[in-house]
């Protein structure tokens, strides 16, 4: 009996991500697979779309084309994944992956606040412990929106030292 092995092409992206992600995001997270390996998992449904660490799956051709490690698991048992080449903790190398698996999940963190909003509307439980009435206002009223050329009178242009990217700020 031959055992079957496991292909990336078996999984496909979220449909609907909540997080739209950013190109700088994206672009930190390419960088960081490609130096450092992966160090995070992604999670599918049995049907084989990933519901959580999508952006991996987007970046992983390009970064990494590797056959993945797959744990079929029913959720009711943690996994854990154990670098060998990383002998502790304290290791600079893990302390600097701890340190971009945080800041990459911050910088790629794009809502997509049409898909939020129908959910809400759909079937508020799905929403109701991880986003309050001030955290729905907040997004609705934010000061900074993506820039857009069309709204250019009336608003200040920020640029991010950083990446270059355009946003746009009410002027009050």
């Amino acid at each position: 009996m031959t055992k079957k092995k496991n292909s990336l092409s078996k999984f496909r992206k979220q449909t609907r991500n909540a997080n739209k992600h950013t190109s700088r995001g994206l672009d930190l997270l390419d960088k960081s697979i490609r130096k450092n390996g992966w160090i995070g998992a992604m999670t599918a449904a049995n049907d084989g779309e990933i519901f959580d660490g999508s952006a991996r799956l987007e970046t992983v051709e390009a970064a990494m084309p590797a056959d993945p490690i797959v744990v079929e698991t029913d959720g009711k048992r943690p996994i854990i994944i154990k670098r060998t080449d990383i002998k502790k903790a304290s290791d600079p190398k893990a302390v600097r992956l701890a340190l971009e698996a945080n800041r990459i999940a911050e910088v790629d963190l794009n809502w997509d606040m049409d898909l939020i909003a129908e959910i809400r509307e759909r079937k508020k439980e799905l929403t109701a412990d991880l986003f309050d009435e001030k955290d729905f206002a907040e997004f609705e009223i934010s000061d900074f929106k993506e820039y857009d050329e069309s709204i250019a009178d009336g608003v200040e242009v920020c640029e991010c030292p950083d990446c270059g990217h355009k946003h746009a700020k009410k002027n009050k």
